[in-house]
């Protein structure tokens, strides 16, 4: 409970000092935030009036519930259903209208119009499989890391993308040896392989793009930043990653930063968002540096 309501000192302090917007009857329910060394926390509210045998009121139960993890999948759910809905509606209605072309002649390449419908199709594709694994990405709350060469992981992505997309340029600047505490180094993949892929979608009008991937580290942290040289990632999105969810009025463009996102939590770090200032944008993954 200290935790909680971050004091050292609850006994004998009254209940309307330590919550001082809200009261007994109308606690429960409630939903409180707080930060822990390991995120975010969540609990759920309860109270519950105490009687002694003979019915007599002596006073509340307050029972804080760790929801931590079941707000993160509420979370996940609702935005992959509102970036499936935006998505596969944009995508359909376009299939829909090239469809309608083809079918009533007026089309003037039907090959290319057929292959915008099959990479379309694609597109809808990889969407539903990302949300799919999104949707089952578990947070990393109570899980204990391990001591993990971020090196080997992050080559291995390198060369997937190196034999997918030759075209683009991957530079390297990080340690021979690079250790981290990460809790699930397959989710750590997932996540580089999406902010891979955005780096070069992003900057698909160029030559080369380029994809450069660099190494930080203190003593109490590790960073790898995904530094690319597009048209940078909207401050839009930023601020929609960091508040965990979405609305009508402000969602992210896809899937991808999203997974990445969730994706470096269930590794156990951190992930935010920086414009350079002459142009394309930065990418920190965050994660506890081991004990010496």
């Amino acid at each position: 409970a200290r935790d909680v309501v971050d004091s050292s000192g609850l006994i004998g302090r009254p209940f309307a000092e330590l919550f001082p917007d809200a009261s007994l009857e109308t606690f429960s329910g409630t939903v409180l935030e707080s930060r822990t060394p390991s995120g975010r926390r969540y609990d759920e509210v309860r109270v519950v009036q105490l009687h002694d045998d003979e019915g007599q009121f002596t006073g509340y139960s307050v029972v804080f519930r760790d929801v931590t993890d079941r707000r993160a999948y509420e979370q996940r759910l609702e935005v992959a259903n509102r970036v499936l809905r935006h998505n596969l509606r944009n995508d359909m209605n376009l299939v829909e209208g090239v469809a309608a072309r083809i079918e009533s002649g007026e089309s003037e390449d039907p090959e290319a119009d057929a292959r915008l419908i099959r990479n379309r199709a694609q597109r809808v594709v990889e969407l539903g499989e990302k949300a799919r694994v999104m949707t089952r990405t578990d947070p990393a709350s109570g899980v204990p890391g391990q001591t993990l060469d971020l090196v080997r992981p992050i080559e291995q992505v390198i060369s997937e993308f190196a034999e997918r997309e030759p075209g683009a340029n991957y530079e390297r600047a990080f340690p021979d040896s690079w250790p981290a505490v990460v809790t699930n180094e397959s989710a750590l993949q997932t996540a580089l392989r999406e902010l891979v892929e955005n780096a070069i979608e992003h900057n698909a009008d160029a030559d080369s793009p380029l994809v450069r991937i660099e190494g930080l580290q203190d003593e109490e942290v590790v960073q790898i930043c995904v530094v690319d040289s597009g048209s940078g990632i909207p401050l839009s999105e930023s601020d929609v990653l960091q508040s965990g969810t979405e609305t009508p009025l402000h969602h992210g463009g896809g899937m991808g930063l999203w997974l990445a996102f969730w994706s470096t939590q269930a590794a156990g770090g951190e992930l935010s968002i920086e414009q350079c200032t002459e142009g394309g944008s930065v990418v920190e993954l965050t994660f506890p540096a081991p004990d010496v």
